[in-house]
C-alpha cells in the first residue's frame, strides 16, 4: 500500500489547517512526496475560476478536500 502513495500526485485542499496538517504528515510517512497544498490567499475555493486554475496548476491525480471556513 505504501507504493501506491509514492507514485501519485495529490492535491490537499486544507492541508495547511489543523486536521489537514496531520493528513499531510501521514501521507509523507507513507512515502508521498508529490503533494500540493494550496493556500487561500492564492486560490479562493468559493470562486469557480480559482478552482479551475488550482486544478490545472496542481495536475493532481487525487484530491483530498479538507478545506473549510471554521471559527474556534
Amino acid at each position: 500500500m505504501i507504493d501506491f502513495w509514492r507514485s501519485r500526485r495529490i492535491l490537499i485542499n486544507g492541508g495547511a489547517g489543523f486536521f489537514g496538517w496531520h493528513v499531510v504528515e501521514a501521507l509523507r510517512r507513507r512515502g508521498c512526496t508529490e503533494t500540493s497544498i494550496p493556500r487561500s490567499r492564492d486560490y479562493d475555493l468559493t470562486i469557480e475560476k480559482d478552482v479551475q486554475r488550482l486544478y490545472l496548476d496542481a495536475q493532481a491525480e487525487i484530491v483530498i478536500h479538507l478545506a473549510a471556513i471554521v471559527g474556534g
